[in-house]
């Protein structure tokens, strides 16, 4: 059934980014209140963002975040990087 398989992609992708966010921010010691405004901020700005470009376009467009952003921001936090450097990172592979 196609409703199945849309739904089961659906938890997927809302869950997936969501244990890899936690499992990146308690490995580097994050505090959980911090954790919690950053989950609320993606979830409410996705949202906001889907329904204002739905009805702009009048079709549904939705936004949600990915697991390889999760990754990449996990490998950032991992090296401690500088905004500069993650720029160079996502710029040019192996960048300095």
């Amino acid at each position: 059934n196609n409703f199945v398989d849309s739904f089961i992609a659906f938890l997927f992708a809302i869950s997936g980014p969501v244990a890899i966010m936690l499992s990146i921010t308690s490995a580097n010691n994050i505090d959980p209140r911090d954790v919690s405004i950053w989950l609320f901020g993606c979830f409410a700005v996705n949202g906001s963002f889907s329904i204002i470009l739905t009805l702009k376009n009048k079709q549904p467009l939705v936004l949600m975040w990915s697991i390889p952003g999760m990754i990449l921001i996990g490998y950032v936090s991992w090296r401690a990087l500088t905004l500069c450097r993650v720029r160079l990172h996502v710029a040019l592979p192996g960048g300095q």
